[in-house]
């Protein structure tokens, strides 16, 4: 068994200033087979991926003109109820593939980046998908979402703004933009 703490994700705004490219999309279906790939730039071991088809409504960033993309993930372990301890036999690594599930007819805000060999994009840990059916917060999520996706689209226009709060949110993007580490490294 191997037990970590794991950080609680990031707002939805930062997690789109990391991403490469945001949708918002519904999950309208699945590959049949898992697609092999490794998970990790440099390891050679390769493992299955259920590959999801997300049809694109609004392509925020970096997928502006995309009408479908595929995501892949690596369908999380089941705990084992016989397991040794308190029925947990598997416990999620610390490394940074998120533990998570698409379903079909699934509406979200998807922060990506391009997976490394394979022919799809993952979502990195740390930036889980917004369920855009959970709610009033998901509403406030998405026009962050669009705010930030706006600055990184025209940064100029928003460094020249009259408003000086609208100068600040563009300085302050543009600096964590350019600041920020590969999400896969």
């Amino acid at each position: 068994v191997l037990a970590c703490k794991i950080a609680p994700p990031s707002p939805p705004a930062r997690r789109s200033i990391m991403a490469e490219t945001v949708v918002v999309g519904k999950v309208s279906g699945f590959e049949k087979e898992l697609v092999q790939a490794a998970p990790y730039p440099g390891v050679k071991e390769k493992v299955g991926y259920k590959v999801a088809t997300i049809k694109i409504d609004a392509g925020l960033i970096g997928a502006e003109s995309m009408k479908e993309i595929k995501v892949g993930f690596i369908t999380p372990v089941k705990a084992d109820p016989n397991g040794p301890v308190g029925g947990i036999r598997v416990v999620e690594s610390c490394g940074h593939q998120p533990v998570f599930e698409l379903k079909e007819g699934q509406e979200l805000i998807l922060f990506l980046v391009k997976h490394q060999s394979g022919d799809f994009y993952m979502i990195p840990g740390g930036t889980p998908p917004v369920d855009l059916k959970s709610g009033d917060q998901a509403k406030k999520d998405l026009e962050s979402v669009k705010s930030v996706a706006a600055i990184l689209a025209d940064p100029m226009k928003a460094l020249k703004s009259d408003k000086a709060e609208v100068r600040a949110e563009a300085a302050a993007v543009m600096v964590l933009k350019h600041r920020n580490y590969p999400v896969l490294g």
